[in-house]
């Protein structure tokens, strides 16, 4: 199987384009922190 970077991905992109995808790359990071940290708070019975 053969890997590749993400920035090769994003390398032909217009400027536009590679902040639509930082900010989209942002927002998936803060959903993944606020599923981790509900999930955490579940597993000690703090909801």
């Amino acid at each position: 199987m053969t890997y590749r970077r993400f920035d090769d991905f994003i390398g032909d992109l217009t400027p536009e384009q590679r902040a639509k995808v930082e900010a989209l790359k942002d927002e998936a990071r803060a959903e993944m922190i606020i599923y981790t940290l509900g999930e955490l708070r579940r597993h000690r019975e703090l909801t």
